[in-house]
């Protein structure tokens, strides 16, 4: 094998190292969004819990979770972790390497989202890593926690919404990624009190059978597909009537000289006889 062939092959096993590594990643990215979302499924009723929503700004761009509750507007995204998760001097490090595009991503996210609405000045962003043991540390501006403790970090914030307020931001909030999603794709995900997890299993994110509300015709309007297909069907019905008309006038015309044929037959056979 010549240097450039083995070269070549080095090459092609490194990507595909890399392709397995991404895919795993993914995988393990998963597994870590369905474990927080099955740990907010245990926040009170009275908080609204929003999965996979569009990123606004972002085309095709989705954020893990966002919370809306006494403490304000939480935007989470899920992290899996696989090593040591430490904070020196702001900097979030796993393994001793630096994890800052997870934090800068999620404090974007929470920037597009706080940019929504005037209401949502109390917009903080949330790094919820699986398999470490983080409580209550931030990242800069960006806190840090587990699906164990997420639940704990969330309700002790400080109460800056009242009752109604968070029933208000959370009806602004679904208008507006209800609007996203419409122009990103045809569904758009249904917000879910936290206290509805025992009645719907909702809490898997990157499932499909997570429940989503299809954007169908506007109430009291036939689809203009379904339209052309009932016109098409009265037409070929109003064209078989036509050609059964036509057939029985046919006959009846052809009828008649038959008639009188046979009879001149007849009495021309009868002159005979009688002749």
């Amino acid at each position: 094998m010549t240097g450039d062939a083995r070269n070549d092959a080095v090459q092609r096993r490194r990507e595909s190292a890399e392709r397995l590594a991404r895919a795993g990643a993914l995988v393990h990215r998963g597994d870590a969004e369905r474990a927080t979302a099955r740990a907010l499924a245990a926040l009170p009723p009275d908080w609204t819990v929003f999965h996979d929503v569009p990123w606004p700004g972002r085309r095709g761009a989705r954020i893990d979770h966002v919370v809306v509750g006494s403490g304000g507007v939480f935007v989470i995204s899920s992290e899996s972790s696989s090593g040591e998760v430490s904070v020196t001097d702001d900097v979030l490090r796993e393994d001793g390497r630096p994890r800052e595009r997870a934090v800068a991503s999620v404090a974007e996210a929470a920037l597009q989202v706080g940019q929504m609405s005037s209401r949502l000045s109390v917009t903080q962003p949330v790094l919820c890593f699986s398999g470490s043991d983080l409580v209550g540390n931030r990242a800069r501006e960006v806190v840090l926690c587990t699906p164990d403790n997420v639940v704990r970090v969330l309700m002790a914030k400080k109460v800056v919404l009242g009752p109604a307020q968070v029933r208000a931001v959370a009806q602004e909030l679904d208008a507006q990624f209800r609007t996203a999603a419409a122009a990103q794709g045809p569904v758009v995900p249904r917000p879910r009190m936290a206290g509805e997890a025992s009645r719907h299993r909702a809490t898997a994110p990157d499932q499909r059978s997570r429940r989503r509300v299809t954007i169908s015709a506007a109430p009291g309007r036939v689809p203009r597909r379904e339209h052309q297909h009932r016109r098409s069907r009265h037409r070929s019905a109003l064209l078989r009537s036509l050609a059964l008309i036509g057939i029985a006038v046919a006959v009846m015309l052809l009828a008649q000289p038959v008639a009188d044929l046979a009879f001149a037959l007849g009495g021309w056979i009868a002159g005979l006889m009688l002749g």
